[in-house]
């Protein structure tokens, strides 16, 4: 939903003529004062081209080739030096380079010496020697001598029978390849027993650290009031209910991490969760992350996206739009007695981001109303500003009626109607931006706006007390979304490395809005 589905990128570029015609490169020889250009035919006959070494790859050899070449470091050095940097064959004293020599000829005029072959040594184990013994005495044992030639006699019929029975396998060799699986076997149990003293040892460690590290006891104990709330939003019986939920037995790690992600293991299930509320609510950095809680920087990250993209299979599972009676139950005297028939209250937010580096995709993403670049969802609750549902972000130039289309708000609406959560003749509640009035008729429901002023004359006072009723009870869902916004990962300017993950992020600030006390706790007022 990043991009908007209506949005197609053409790429008609491909198509023209003047992009059929690739042109190649010009070459042009770096050497000293070579002039081989292959602009100029009669210059390059014969001639071949070589790439200098890369600096980042090679930088020994590349300094090599620019100290052959001997020109100014004005005009050639590693700095200058790109894939369209060459130096022609000529200048090679086998026409390329090779082993022997690999770089150019001195512009100086000097002698090169071959580059001396690295001359690698093995040594034989015992078993290794007697093995290649044994192996040499079978060949040497079934190979005929070279004056004799292979024969139809008993004799040499004999013969041949004895040397096949001293080829085949000893009792000496069957216990050496016996021996040798069961070192074999010996040294995978080592090594087995090795990374579980390891594990173990890191595990000694990590509770060592945390006996006095940030964690959820010390901070709910501590002789500040509310600091597990001010940290996570949520008290500690909150907390302990949304941990419930999500890791119904603890004795099984909801979590499936990668074998070399395994020292996220290490991490309690209830400092993990604790890890990822603390970066929602306060955008803490990773790198503060990783300090608080004694892991590294990669950890940390691991663990917030994973937790993240498991909240939201979790918390999105969830049905938070209950029945039409319960909530017609819930609503206030006055918002009963003014608006029987609303059912929802619907509006736009939108969350500020950092400036894409797509020239389109900027354009996309710019709104008028906040001069900047953002991402733009629908929001729906009751009466009293509970959180029912929410779209998926789109960009920022997103107008309220497209969203509705794009976001599924009205397949919502259809599916709630054939469930009975919703009846003919119940109304929605919204802004003026909204002009939906026609596709809600559709559906059979009703759309209640603050009325429009006109130009020509004033307000009558019946359409001035009509706006303020609407307006005294559309404040909550502006409350509903700023409490979502207490999550500052959301409220600030979302950077560009969240974007592959901030779908997740948004629903799951939108949902656990939810677990925290009701805006409007009184119901008779």
């Amino acid at each position: 939903p990043f991009c908007p589905s209506n949005c197609v990128v053409v790429e008609h570029l491909q198509q023209w003529p003047w992009r059929r015609q690739q042109q190649k490169m010009v070459k042009i020889c770096a050497y000293g004062t070579c002039n081989s250009d292959t602009r100029y035919p009669d210059r390059v006959l014969g001639v071949r081209f070589f790439p200098f070494p890369k600096p980042k790859r090679n930088m020994e050899a590349c300094l090599r080739w620019i100290r052959a070449c001997g020109r100014p470091h004005s005009q050639l050095s590693h700095e200058k030096v790109t894939k369209h940097t060459y130096v022609c064959s000529k200048h090679f004293k086998e026409g390329r380079p090779t082993k022997r020599y690999p770089d150019p000829q001195p512009a100086d005029g000097r002698e090169v010496a071959p580059k001396r072959q690295h001359v690698y040594s093995r040594t034989m184990t015992p078993l290794e020697t007697s093995e290649n013994d044994e192996n040499c005495k079978k060949r040497i044992s079934l190979s005929p001598p070279p004056n004799e030639t292979p024969g139809a006699s008993s004799d040499d019929t004999a013969c041949l029978q004895e040397k096949h029975k001293e080829a085949t396998p000893t009792q000496e060799s069957l216990d050496n390849i016996r021996l040798r699986e069961e070192n074999e076997k010996l040294k995978q149990q080592l090594a087995s027993l090795q990374l579980q003293q390891l594990v173990k040892e890191k595990k000694a460690q990590r509770k060592q650290k945390t006996k006095n590290s940030f964690n959820v006891e010390d901070v709910n104990k501590s002789p500040v009031k509310n600091m597990l709330q001010y940290y996570t939003g949520f008290t500690y019986a909150t907390f302990m209910l949304l941990f419930s939920f999500l890791v119904p037995d603890k004795s099984v790690n909801p979590i499936v991490y990668l074998e070399k992600q395994s020292a996220c293991m290490l991490l309690p299930l209830k400092e993990q969760l604790f890890l990822v509320l603390c970066r929602l609510r306060h955008g803490f950095h990773l790198k503060d992350l990783g300090f608080r809680f004694n892991v590294s920087m990669q950890e940390a990250s691991v663990i917030f996206n994973s937790w993240i993209k498991y909240m939201y299979y979790r918390l999105g599972s969830l049905c938070l739009w209950p029945s039409r009676d319960v909530l017609v139950s819930k609503m206030t005297s006055e918002y009963r007695r003014l608006f029987p028939n609303v059912i929802a209250i619907i509006d736009c937010t939108e969350v500020r981001t950092d400036r894409p580096s797509s020239l389109k995709t900027q354009s996309q993403c710019f709104s008028d109303y906040k001069s900047g670049t953002t991402l733009k969802a629908l929001i729906v609750t009751d009466s009293r500003g509970s959180f029912m549902f929410s779209t998926c972000l789109y960009p920022g130039s997103i107008s309220d009626n497209n969203i509705c289309t794009l976001g599924g708000f009205y397949k919502l609406l259809s599916d709630l109607m054939s469930e009975g959560k919703l009846k003919p003749g119940d109304a929605i509640m919204a802004d003026k931006g909204f002009v939906i009035d026609k596709e809600l008729e559709q559906l059979g429901l009703k759309l209640i706006i603050p009325p429009f002023s006109s130009s020509s004359c004033q307000m009558s006072p019946g359409n001035v007390a009509t706006t303020r009723q609407i307006a005294s009870h559309r404040i909550h869902i502006e409350r509903a979304i700023s409490r979502i916004k207490t999550f500052k990962l959301v409220s600030r300017k979302v950077p560009a490395n969240l974007f592959h993950s901030i779908n997740e992020i948004w629903l799951v600030c939108c949902v656990l809005s939810t677990f925290q006390d009701m805006l409007v706790k009184d119901v008779n007022t």
